[in-house]
């Protein structure tokens, strides 16, 4: 697997991810100001409503804008030996049967790709999955996540 190309594929798939956001955020807070969302009555809250959506969007568009910044600054390596789970790692894993791969970074977690007809998910730092594995060595049982460490990439 070239983790490189895994990385750039992940973030592109963020960067799309924050345009189609800042789109729908617009959206929502245009739908929000205009003058559709105009209360008719006291119990009408299509206003407030359209409002509560544009924030979240909003808050999900920087949080989305964060995550790029700081994959923009990591450096993803390819070579050498790795004896354990570490930041940057590619960790295949067999649970219940089934082979996953996750691709450990600081921020950008939930991507989810088909590459090579293997699936990989990203996860960050703040996720159980991550947590657990950390620091493990190829071939290790991770009791609480269910899981077994078949290759550490």
């Amino acid at each position: 697997m070239d983790k490189q190309d895994i990385f750039q594929q992940v973030l592109t798939r963020l960067q799309d991810q924050c345009s189609t956001m800042q789109q729908a955020a617009q959206s929502s807070h245009d739908a929000a100001t205009g003058s559709e969302s105009k209360s008719e009555g006291k119990y009408d809250t299509r206003g407030l409503e359209a409002s509560y959506l544009a924030s979240a969007q909003a808050e999900q568009y920087e949080n989305l804008k964060q995550a790029i910044h700081n994959l923009n600054g990591f450096i993803v390596s390819n070579g050498g030996e790795i004896s354990h789970v570490q930041l940057g790692n590619i960790v295949e894993v067999e649970s219940g049967g089934y082979i996953q791969h996750y691709f450990l970074l600081p921020s950008g977690g939930g991507v989810s790709l088909d590459y090579e007809g293997q699936d990989i998910i990203t996860v960050t730092p703040d996720t159980p999955v991550y947590k657990a594995i950390l620091g493990c060595n190829k071939g290790d049982l991770v009791e609480e996540q269910d899981l077994v460490i078949l290759d550490i990439l």
